[in-house]
């Protein structure tokens, strides 16, 4: 994958993560936004990138992780 292509989807997740989720009204929405969280995750998850930084590497890494905070806080709370 190209670095413009995973620093893009690594963006994508931090929006999906720290934008859409505060617009999330009652149960149903978050629902659907932990299915989507989860596949856009997974997506980052098995991107593979070669010439990414080690910062862009540090930073998908501590997106995921949110992510899978925010995921586990819908599916459990």
């Amino acid at each position: 994958m190209k670095v413009g292509e995973y620093r893009n989807l690594v963006a994508h997740l931090e929006r999906i993560v720290n934008v859409d989720y505060c617009a999330c009204v009652g149960d149903k929405e978050k629902t659907a936004w932990a299915e989507m969280a989860a596949r856009v995750g997974s997506e980052l998850i098995n991107a593979t990138c070669s010439r990414a930084s080690g910062e862009l590497v540090d930073r998908a890494q501590r997106i995921i992780d949110r992510s899978a905070d925010r995921i586990i806080g819908v599916k459990h709370g």
